[in-house]
Parts: C-alpha cells; structure tokens; sequence
C-alpha cells in the first residue's frame, strides 16, 4: 500500500499502467525474510577472519576464507557453496589498475542448473587484492569440478558465531 502510493506520488502518469503490482508487492511482502542482523563494517568482518585464523583450525581458516570472498564479491551464501575451481578465473594483468591479479567468479553457472541472485552465469570480479590472492593459492591445487569451499554450511554458521562472541559482535 504505503510502496504503491510513493511510486504513483512521485510518477503520477503510471496510475493506469500498473494493474498487477498491489499482488506484486504483496507477493514480495510473502517472501521477505523479515529482518536480518546488523550490517558488519568492513573492519569487523576482517577481525572475525583474523581471529578465525588464529585458532588453527582448518575449517574456521575456510570459514575466515568463505566470509573474505562473501564480503567482497557481495554475494549469498548458496553461491558460495556451489562455487567450483572452474568457476575462478585467474587473470595476472599488472597493467589492470596497478593490480597484480583480477579474480572473477562465475555464479550460477545455467549448465549445472544453477542460478545466483542475479540469474544465471553472473561474473563478479573480487575488489580487494588480498582476499583475490588468499581465493587464488586457496584453489591452485584442485582440480576443476572441485567445490572451492567444502566445509558443511552449518559449521561455517557455528564459526562465524564463535568469531562474533570472541570479539564482543
């Protein structure tokens, strides 16, 4: 109701063109998810990785890895989970921006049957140098049908609690 009005108040010529958008809106109301947590700055997320590592424990070092690459390629989960070595492109190009490595991700790759928030087969390309470097040796020694991350979804979750509550999050 309140979205639809603020729509036809700032375009008020679309008052007859838009019959199905009360369902559509309810529709999206039925799908909400109805809240999330507070948003992490930048720099509390990389704490919660720096203390993952710390542990020593090989699943919170993926969980630390899993929450870096997340962060960056501002993607789900799912799309995550489903990444294969094949999906990470590596390409060294000093030239690019003073960068030493681009890393673009394929996500819901159509062939598998796969889609990711933004449909099927979405290429992201990581920002920070870091993270593409850590993603990059992280996948060099497998091989392309691989998942990149293999840790069960639930542990990952057990992970990032524990990182939160260490740091007080």
């Amino acid at each position: 109701g309140n979205v639809l009005a603020g729509v036809l108040l700032v375009w008020p010529h679309l008052q007859g063109d838009m019959p199905l958008t009360a369902r559509a809106l309810r529709s999206w109301k039925a799908v909400d998810p109805g809240g999330a947590g507070e948003a992490l700055v930048a720099e509390a997320l990389l704490a919660m990785a720096a203390w993952l590592r710390g542990t020593g424990d090989p699943q919170a070092d993926q969980s630390a890895r899993f929450m870096e690459v997340s962060f960056d390629a501002y993607c789900r989960q799912q799309d995550l989970f489903q990444l294969r070595k094949e999906d990470v492109t590596t390409l060294y190009a000093p030239h690019a921006r003073g960068r030493d490595m681009l890393v673009a991700l394929n996500f819901g790759v159509s062939r598998r049957g796969e889609r990711s928030k933004a449909g099927t087969d979405d290429a992201v390309i990581l920002a920070w140098d870091t993270i593409s470097k850590a993603l990059s040796e992280h996948v060099a020694g497998m091989r392309p049908q691989d998942f990149v991350f293999t840790i069960p979804r639930s542990v990952y979750h057990q992970w990032w609690d524990r990182a939160a509550e260490a740091l007080g999050l």
